[in-house]
């Protein structure tokens, strides 16, 4: 085995803890002999760049976070640029002492890794977003920069353009997703790297590389290119969510559905701060849900300042004492006198959990939901939360008595661009996706309910479902079923490649990430399918 370069820790979600590594005869970990990285793991392993997981894994097929590459690109560059991992200040709120990455990401900032015109860290680092080519970039090329490799981006060119052309992403699969990193794509990336510095520091400096026309970053939803992931939790126990959560490896932000208003404008619910803890050493924020759809009840908590501002103290007081990293305010079915006081509302509570280094967002109806959507003043409201969560679905909802798609991508889209031009920023909108669909009974069409991702595909599989006709206007098949009763129904296909084609959206309008209602609804098997890419934009 050769030397080790730099400090050995570990940059694990799982965990988050240092742990050392027991080989196995042949490979460092039992999960990695099929993966086209292998060799770039194993050796990046035995060199200490890389690291894996306690139970002896290395999940190659997992996104990397934005902590986790930095903290292998470190290990990677110790001998060019002599930055480790020490720093012992606070530069992010959301990175504090105790977190394992606390020492990465502070020594990082002073080093001048960390470079705020590529990367957005407005609301924290967050260490624990998935990693995109374009952090990969960023990092790389900022750390070249304050390296002995005498290195300097020309002017008019991104980093992402750079490190292309350096070759820093070849030896990836052609499948490999055009934004995010798997860990075994970092594997090979670093490796890429580490050549680049070798071959750099042997012979000449890193030459300047002309400035060459690249497309925006697929899915950069923000300038450094961090999608969020977001699933929401909903009607399971606390155990079930939690064991659910940890095992969507994909979902980098969790929402828990747990507190809504009550008569007394009190919001009922109470998560233990173990739940949030527990999350986070998988490398996942946490958001609270707070909502109502009961006009009377919003009325009432809304139209008064006393009232709004004791909400907001009740919200900041259940976020810190749950350990959660933000709120969601999901209010529906809002009369549309109030849209001056739910913006008022949402102004006041961002301005007191940002205070406290906490994020919020906000879910909202799409432009088209006529009433529903009355109270929104999209604009004012996505320029003052951190998200803004788009509810892109329902198109045909629980009342409708006419058959048709939970969301057709046509739908989605004009009502996207309606968002956007009411002048939201596209950095802070989360494009909210169905992880279902709903069936009509053929010969009633007032009898409907909703059939779950996983469910639908499994009745395709087997033959319960079969195809019945396609739907040109929502480029869909609708499928046709009889339950045990012999009573039929039928479904539009709202299944994993509809909604990856419509996530790709997301990537398009380079928005903030995309989102699921509701977790649950899927199998952990589906995921990587369901991620939206942008090959898939239409």
């Amino acid at each position: 085995m050769r030397k080790k370069m730099g400090s050995v820790f570990a940059a694990a979600a799982i965990t988050g803890s240092v742990f050392t590594i027991a080989f196995a005869a042949v490979y460092p970990y039992s999960d990695i002999a099929n993966s086209f990285a292998r060799q770039a793991i194993v050796q990046l392993t035995e060199t200490g760049v890389l690291h894996g997981y306690a139970n002896g894994t290395f999940m190659p097929n997992a996104w990397v976070t934005r902590g986790q590459f930095l903290a292998y690109l470190m290990n990677a560059l110790t001998p060019y640029t002599d930055v480790q991992p020490a720093s012992k200040g606070i530069f992010f709120s959301d990175v504090p002492a105790g977190n394992w990455a606390y020492e990465v990401v502070g020594s990082a900032e002073l080093a001048g890794w960390l470079n705020p015109y590529w990367i957005d860290l407005r609301t924290g680092f967050h260490e624990n977003y998935a990693a995109s080519r374009g952090d990969a970039a960023s990092f790389f090329v900022a750390a070249l920069e304050h390296s002995r490799l005498h290195y300097t981006l020309p002017a008019g060119v991104s980093p992402l353009a750079a490190v292309t052309k350096l070759g820093v992403f070849s030896g990836l699969p052609a499948s490999a997703d055009p934004v995010y990193l798997t860990r075994a794509d970092a594997a090979v990336v670093l490796e890429n790297m580490l050549a680049i510095c070798q071959q750099a520091a042997l012979h000449e400096p890193l030459g300047i590389v002309q400035a060459v026309p690249v497309a925006p970053t697929a899915g950069a939803v923000v300038a450094g290119g961090s999608p969020i992931v977001l699933g929401f939790n909903y009607g399971e126990s606390l155990a079930n969510d939690l064991a659910e959560d940890e095992q969507d490896t994909a979902v980098n932000t969790v929402v828990y559905d747990g507190f809504h208003l009550d008569s007394t404008l009190q919001f009922t619910g109470t998560l233990p701060a173990s739940f949030a803890d527990t999350l986070h050493s998988y490398g996942k924020k946490v958001w609270g849900l707070f909502g109502s759809e009961q006009p009377d009840l919003l009325t009432a908590a809304l139209s008064s300042q006393t009232q709004r501002t004791a909400l907001v103290q009740s919200i900041a007081t259940t976020c810190e004492t749950a350990h959660l990293d933000g709120a969601n305010i999901d209010f529906e079915n809002v009369p549309g006198n109030l849209r001056s006081d739910l913006t008022a509302f949402m102004q006041q509570l961002t301005s007191t959990l940002h205070a406290q280094g906490l994020v919020t967002s906000i879910d909202v109806a799409v432009p088209s939901a006529g009433s529903w959507s009355e109270a929104y003043d999209y604009g004012q409201l996505g320029n003052t939360v951190d998200d803004l969560f788009l509810m892109a679905y329902d198109e045909h909802w629980s009342g409708d008595t006419t058959p048709g798609p939970v969301a057709t991508q046509q739908w989605v889209q004009d009502n996207l661009q309606t968002v956007l031009q009411d002048g939201v920023p596209a950095s802070r909108v989360i494009l909210g996706l169905p992880l279902y669909t709903r069936a009509w009974q053929t010969n009633d069409p007032t009898q409907m309910h909703s059939v779950p991702l996983s469910t639908m595909d499994a009745m395709l599989a087997d033959g319960q479902a079969t195809q019945f006709s396609f739907d040109a206007a929502a480029n869909q098949w609708v499928d046709r079923y009889r339950d045990a009763n012999g009573v039929q129904w039928e479904f539009w296909q709202d299944g994993v490649n509809h909604l990856q084609a419509m996530g790709a959206l997301a990537v398009q309008d380079h928005l903030a990430g995309v989102g699921y209602w509701q977790l649950g609804d899927e199998n952990v098997t589906q995921w990587p399918a369901l991620l939206p890419s942008a090959g898939n934009a239409q």
